[in-house]
């Protein structure tokens, strides 16, 4: 595959990515998510196509966004940005998060999961870390991106949230930008007595 002399890393936007962010992340949270302009393997754009080069020599570079504009460009990688932005951010405040879950999972017994049970949670569920990660994701892509234009994205992260469910237990509040319980639905493997460690 030959490319134009116009290559360039998506690094290039970090500038403009760091000040679109809000405050309230971590200066290293930021620094471990952006692109870096060392990288072995960086993603790059050529005008205005968005490609990612994941092991060059092997595995051809994939075109992963054919933007319409420079905005359009920049604001999907944003996205992808902001996506790594928001991992980091819900592994930060785990230890936190879980106190508000009925059960978290602890250790495997036969192929069964035991769980820890909190007395005292707001979300009676097994844990699930993608419910902040997600919510921070869709936060952050609120910065750049319209509801309409989010829509498709909240869509695909409420089956997500919902696909342990036998009926839709999650709903995406655009009130609040967090995922709130809607039903009294139970996980398909929502805990056994013999799941739940006793102290």
């Amino acid at each position: 595959m030959n490319f134009s002399p116009n290559k360039q890393p998506i690094s290039i936007y970090n500038e403009w990515i760091k000040s679109i962010l809000p405050d309230n992340i971590l200066q290293d949270i930021i620094e471990k998510s952006l692109p870096r302009e060392n990288s072995p393997y960086p993603d790059f754009v050529i005008g205005l196509e968005y490609y990612v080069d994941a092991d060059p020599g092997r595995v051809p570079p994939r075109l992963e966004y054919a933007a319409k504009d420079e905005t359009d460009l920049k604001c999907r990688i944003f996205a992808d940005v902001a996506f790594c932005i928001a991992s980091e951010m819900e592994l930060s405040t785990r230890k936190e998060d879980e106190l508000k879950w009925r059960y978290i999972p602890i250790d495997v017994k036969d192929n069964k999961w035991l769980y820890k049970e909190n007395q005292n949670y707001i979300y009676d569920t097994i844990f699930d870390s993608r419910k902040t990660m997600f919510e921070c994701h869709l936060k952050l892509l609120k910065l750049v991106y319209s509801l309409e234009q989010l829509s498709p994205k909240i869509k695909e992260y409420e089956k997500y949230m919902n696909i342990n469910f036998q009926t839709p237990h999650w709903k995406f509040d655009l009130n609040i930008f967090e995922f709130v319980e809607i039903s009294n639905s139970k996980e398909k493997n929502y805990p056994e007595e013999s799941q739940i460690m006793k102290d």
